[in-house]
């Protein structure tokens, strides 16, 4: 009883009274999914027309029965640490994609500024002329930046590959 996570349903529970029904129990594992089901059962019913006045009651009755129905969506400690686990890093990895995008357009933009003037005014062109058929001045200018760092970086592997041979 003492290795179980207790909701506050439950904090007048008498620890010899439920010893009898954790025995039968396979493991403490179902025991946490039982107890955690039926504080389910009870938070969900708090919001309905027929909530449930005697949590320790209805815990016990459910206990006799060793059978609890859990309320719709309800899911098991063990899944919603799972899928925190997965939320957190997928945030995570969000964060490194954007972290490493924005450090590959600054290398860009430092190989750009490293660029011969001449260079620099042929790459805007070559990107101005791929915007140029673009009515709307937000989208040519997107389209334009766009096609700047693509030009840049295909410059960038073309110098890397003439430094490599």
């Amino acid at each position: 009883m003492h290795n179980l996570i207790l909701s506050e349903w439950f904090t007048g529970l008498e620890p010899r009274s439920v010893e009898p029904f954790l025995r039968l129990m396979p493991s403490i594992e179902y025991a946490q999914d039982f107890f955690d089901k039926v504080a389910g059962v009870i938070e969900h019913k708090k919001t309905t027309s027929k909530p449930i006045a005697d949590a320790l009651a209805f815990l016990f009755a459910c206990l006799k029965k060793m059978e609890v129905n859990p309320p719709p969506g309800w899911k098991s400690r063990r899944v919603r640490l799972l899928e925190e686990e997965a939320r957190r890093l997928e945030e995570e990895a969000v964060a490194l994609k954007t972290a490493r995008d924005r450090l590959e357009a600054q290398r860009a933009e430092v190989y750009f500024l490293g660029l011969s003037e001449e260079t620099q005014t042929q790459l805007r062109r070559m990107a101005e002329e791929a915007a140029a058929d673009t009515e709307l001045a937000v989208v040519r200018d997107a389209k334009r930046d766009r096609r700047l760092q693509e030009l840049i970086r295909d410059h960038m592997r073309q110098d890397q590959r003439t430094k490599a041979i």
